[in-house]
């Protein structure tokens, strides 16, 4: 868990990047992620997901987040962990 911390720090977004009303979801294609997205979206946020990659058997997971990520108009970033 240090470890994730630490990528998380480095690659964290400056305060001067930051853009009001910008959010981003970590996406995991199931129900608690895709609900967070609609409720976002409703109090007037954009919103952006993030699928982390952090083991070799992500691949049903990815594509779950894929087909939400579609059908809710978002978009999808794919952040690979597992060599960080």
């Amino acid at each position: 868990m240090k470890r994730l911390a630490q990528v998380a720090a480095r690659d964290a977004v400056p305060m001067s990047n930051i853009i009001e009303n910008r959010v981003l979801v970590g996406m995991s294609g199931g129900v608690d992620s895709s609900a967070a997205v609609c409720i976002l979206r409703e109090k007037g946020y954009e919103v952006s997901g993030v699928f982390c990659i952090m083991h070799d058997y992500y691949e049903p997971a990815l594509e779950d987040a894929k087909k939400v990520a579609e059908k809710l108009q978002v978009e999808l970033i794919i952040k690979d962990l597992r060599k960080e």
